[in-house]
C-alpha cells in the first residue's frame, strides 16, 4: 500500500489523509521519523476513519468528508465517496 494510498504528495496520491508535500518544514526530525515508523500513532481528529455497516451488511470504511440532517459521505482508501442514509446503517 505504502503512503501514497492515503496521502497527496506533490499532486500525486490519495486525498484520505492529511498533505504531506510540506510536513518536512513544519514538524521536528524526530516526530517526522516517529510519524513514518507509527503512522497510526497520533491521527488528528478529521483523519480518524469511521465504519458504518449499512442495513443491508455492507461495511464502508473511510474519513467522513462531509455530513447533513441525513447522510454521512465517506472518503475511502482508495479515494471513492460513499453516501451513507442514516436510515439505511444498521
Amino acid at each position: 500500500r505504502g503512503c501514497a494510498s492515503c496521502h497527496r504528495v506533490d499532486g500525486r496520491g490519495q486525498s484520505v489523509g492529511p498533505e504531506l508535500t510540506k510536513v518536512g518544514g513544519q514538524m521536528t526530525a524526530e516526530r517526522l521519523f516517529e510519524s513514518l515508523v507509527q503512522p497510526s500513532k497520533e491521527v488528528a481528529p478529521l483523519f480518524v476513519p469511521w465504519q458504518v455497516t449499512t442495513s443491508k451488511g455492507q461495511t464502508i470504511t473511510g474519513v467522513q468528508v462531509a455530513r447533513n440532517g441525513e447522510s454521512i459521505t465517506l472518503s475511502d482508501a482508495e479515494g471513492k465517496r460513499h453516501q451513507i442514509k442514516f436510515a439505511d446503517m444498521d
